[in-house]
Protein backbone atom coordinates (compact mmCIF):
# COMPACT_ATOMS: atom_id res chain seq x y z
CA UNK A 1 0.00 0.00 0.00
CA UNK A 2 2.83 2.28 0.80
CA UNK A 3 4.39 1.93 -2.58
CA UNK A 4 1.21 2.84 -4.46
CA UNK A 5 0.79 5.88 -2.19
CA UNK A 6 4.33 6.99 -3.02
CA UNK A 7 3.71 6.42 -6.69
CA UNK A 8 0.54 8.55 -6.54
CA UNK A 9 2.42 11.37 -4.81
CA UNK A 10 5.18 11.11 -7.39
CA UNK A 11 2.66 11.35 -10.25
CA UNK A 12 0.97 14.33 -8.59
CA UNK A 13 4.34 16.07 -8.22
CA UNK A 14 5.17 15.47 -11.87
CA UNK A 15 1.73 16.70 -12.98
CA UNK A 16 2.13 19.82 -10.83
CA UNK A 17 5.55 20.51 -12.35
CA UNK A 18 4.24 20.04 -15.90
CA UNK A 19 1.25 22.27 -15.20
CA UNK A 20 3.55 24.95 -13.77
CA UNK A 21 5.82 24.77 -16.82
CA UNK A 22 2.87 25.02 -19.22
CA UNK A 23 1.37 27.97 -17.36
CA UNK A 24 4.67 29.80 -17.18
CA UNK A 25 5.57 29.06 -20.80
CA UNK A 26 2.25 30.30 -22.22
CA UNK A 27 2.78 34.02 -21.44
CA UNK A 28 6.37 33.76 -22.67
CA UNK A 29 5.21 32.16 -25.91
CA UNK A 30 2.53 34.83 -26.30
CA UNK A 31 5.12 37.56 -25.69
CA UNK A 32 7.42 35.98 -28.24
CA UNK A 33 4.59 35.91 -30.80
CA UNK A 34 3.72 39.55 -30.08
CA UNK A 35 7.40 40.48 -30.43
CA UNK A 36 7.61 38.67 -33.77
CA UNK A 37 4.45 40.31 -35.10
CA UNK A 38 5.59 43.70 -33.82
CA UNK A 39 8.92 43.37 -35.66
CA UNK A 40 7.16 42.29 -38.87
CA UNK A 41 4.78 45.25 -38.82
CA UNK A 42 7.58 47.67 -37.92
CA UNK A 43 9.59 46.35 -40.88
CA UNK A 44 6.70 47.21 -43.22
CA UNK A 45 6.29 50.80 -42.00
CA UNK A 46 8.54 53.68 -43.02
CA UNK A 47 9.70 56.09 -40.36
CA UNK A 48 8.07 59.47 -41.15
CA UNK A 49 11.13 61.47 -40.06
CA UNK A 50 13.87 59.23 -41.50
CA UNK A 51 14.83 58.88 -45.15
CA UNK A 52 14.11 55.39 -46.50
CA UNK A 53 14.39 53.68 -43.14
CA UNK A 54 11.79 51.37 -41.64
CA UNK A 55 10.41 51.82 -38.13
CA UNK A 56 12.16 48.65 -36.89
CA UNK A 57 15.67 49.86 -37.81
CA UNK A 58 15.24 53.57 -37.08
CA UNK A 59 16.76 55.06 -33.95
CA UNK A 60 14.51 58.15 -33.94
CA UNK A 61 12.25 58.91 -31.02
CA UNK A 62 9.17 58.79 -33.25
CA UNK A 63 10.08 55.32 -34.50
CA UNK A 64 10.43 54.16 -30.88
CA UNK A 65 6.99 55.53 -30.11
CA UNK A 66 5.57 53.83 -33.20
CA UNK A 67 7.09 50.48 -32.13
CA UNK A 68 5.45 50.90 -28.70
CA UNK A 69 2.08 51.73 -30.29
CA UNK A 70 2.35 48.63 -32.49
CA UNK A 71 3.10 46.46 -29.46
CA UNK A 72 0.27 47.96 -27.42
CA UNK A 73 -2.24 47.49 -30.24
CA UNK A 74 -1.14 43.87 -30.72
CA UNK A 75 -1.57 43.22 -27.01
CA UNK A 76 -5.08 44.70 -27.29
CA UNK A 77 -5.82 42.15 -30.02
CA UNK A 78 -5.81 44.40 -33.07
CA UNK A 79 -4.91 42.87 -36.41
CA UNK A 80 -2.03 43.84 -38.73
CA UNK A 81 -4.50 45.54 -41.10
CA UNK A 82 -6.03 47.61 -38.30
CA UNK A 83 -2.61 48.73 -37.10
CA UNK A 84 -1.48 49.67 -40.62
CA UNK A 85 -4.78 51.53 -41.17
CA UNK A 86 -4.13 53.48 -37.95
CA UNK A 87 -0.72 54.65 -39.17
CA UNK A 88 -2.01 55.38 -42.69
CA UNK A 89 -4.78 57.54 -41.20
CA UNK A 90 -2.20 59.38 -39.13
CA UNK A 91 0.70 59.76 -41.61
CA UNK A 92 -0.75 58.95 -45.04
CA UNK A 93 0.07 56.10 -47.43
CA UNK A 94 3.70 57.22 -47.57
CA UNK A 95 4.21 55.47 -44.21
CA UNK A 96 3.79 52.10 -45.94
CA UNK A 97 6.98 50.74 -47.49
CA UNK A 98 4.88 48.76 -49.97
CA UNK A 99 1.80 50.90 -50.65
CA UNK A 100 -1.28 49.26 -52.16
CA UNK A 101 -1.48 49.33 -55.94
CA UNK A 102 -4.35 51.69 -56.74
CA UNK A 103 -5.35 52.99 -60.18
CA UNK A 104 -3.05 56.01 -60.05
CA UNK A 105 -0.03 54.28 -58.53
CA UNK A 106 -0.48 51.36 -60.92
CA UNK A 107 -0.31 53.82 -63.82
CA UNK A 108 2.84 55.40 -62.38
CA UNK A 109 4.53 52.00 -62.03
CA UNK A 110 3.52 50.69 -65.46
CA UNK A 111 3.98 53.86 -67.55
CA UNK A 112 7.73 53.33 -68.19
CA UNK A 113 7.07 49.83 -69.51
CA UNK A 114 4.17 51.07 -71.62
CA UNK A 115 6.33 53.93 -72.94
CA UNK A 116 9.07 51.53 -74.00
CA UNK A 117 6.56 49.24 -75.71
CA UNK A 118 4.93 52.14 -77.58
CA UNK A 119 8.37 53.41 -78.65
CA UNK A 120 9.32 49.97 -79.95
CA UNK A 121 6.09 49.78 -81.98
CA UNK A 122 6.67 53.26 -83.46
CA UNK A 123 10.27 52.44 -84.40
CA UNK A 124 9.17 49.09 -85.86
CA UNK A 125 6.50 50.76 -88.01
CA UNK A 126 8.93 53.44 -89.21
CA UNK A 127 11.58 50.86 -90.14
CA UNK A 128 9.04 48.71 -91.97
CA UNK A 129 7.80 51.75 -93.96
CA UNK A 130 11.33 52.77 -94.90
CA UNK A 131 12.26 49.26 -95.96
CA UNK A 132 9.08 48.78 -98.01
CA UNK A 133 9.96 51.40 -100.64
CA UNK A 134 9.56 49.64 -103.94
CA UNK A 135 12.11 50.07 -106.70
CA UNK A 136 9.42 51.34 -109.06
CA UNK A 137 8.67 54.13 -106.61
CA UNK A 138 12.24 55.37 -106.67
CA UNK A 139 13.07 57.80 -109.50
CA UNK A 140 14.98 56.03 -112.27
CA UNK A 141 17.63 58.04 -114.12
CA UNK A 142 17.23 58.12 -117.86
CA UNK A 143 19.99 57.16 -120.31
CA UNK A 144 21.17 60.69 -121.26
CA UNK A 145 21.49 61.66 -117.54
CA UNK A 146 23.47 58.50 -116.82
CA UNK A 147 25.80 59.15 -119.76
CA UNK A 148 26.42 62.72 -118.58
CA UNK A 149 27.01 61.54 -115.00
CA UNK A 150 29.37 58.82 -116.23
CA UNK A 151 31.37 61.36 -118.25
CA UNK A 152 31.67 63.75 -115.29
CA UNK A 153 32.72 60.91 -113.02
CA UNK A 154 35.46 59.76 -115.39
CA UNK A 155 36.79 63.33 -115.78
CA UNK A 156 36.93 63.79 -112.02
CA UNK A 157 38.71 60.48 -111.56
CA UNK A 158 41.39 61.36 -114.14
CA UNK A 159 41.89 64.78 -112.58
CA UNK A 160 42.41 63.21 -109.15
CA UNK A 161 44.87 60.65 -110.43
CA UNK A 162 47.06 63.26 -111.70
Amino acid sequence: MMSSDRFTRFLRAIMLCLLTIVLLASPAAAQTEIDRQSREIANELQCPVCNNQNVQDSQSQLAGEMRQIIRTKLEQGESREEIEAYFVARYGESVLLDPPKSNWSLLVWTSPILGILVGMVVVGLAVSRWSRKRPEMLPQPNAPEMAEYDTLLREDMQRLRG
